[in-house]
């Protein structure tokens, strides 16, 4: 199982590049929380994408992974995490989601650098 964060989606959308590309043609289920499509969608709005991209682009996330909303024990375990390891509070949900779930959070942000469970993929 797999978590995917809104880096890899960005680059796995636009970059092609092949590393991140090879995560999506594995057999394992793919995470990815409400808060990626969010940060997705704002990073294609914010670059002038024209709407039928960022649909699709969104439409994907959501029939490629199984979408991780917040809920109480997210949030608990983001409060946590954002104090020990000092992230941002956006970074400590979608990460604390991972957590949750128990998949492999999958990154290309080395903010999450020597985290448990987290594998940080170079762009």
């Amino acid at each position: 199982m797999k978590f995917m964060d809104s880096s890899i989606w960005l680059a796995h959308l636009f970059e092609a590049n092949e590393k991140i590309s090879i995560l999506f043609e594995e057999e394992d289920l793919i995470f990815s929380s409400i808060l990626t499509i969010f940060e997705v969608k704002r990073k294609l709005e914010k670059e002038g994408f024209d709407s039928n991209k960022i649909f699709n682009s969104i439409d994907l996330i959501k029939k490629t992974s199984i979408v991780i909303n917040l809920d109480e024990a997210i949030v608990n375990k983001a409060v946590e995490v954002s104090i020990e390891k000092k992230l941002s509070s956006m970074d400590s949900l979608i990460y604390a989601s991972s957590l949750i779930t128990g998949a492999k959070f999958v990154t290309a942000d080395n903010d999450f650098r020597g985290l448990e469970y987290v594998e940080v993929i170079s762009k």
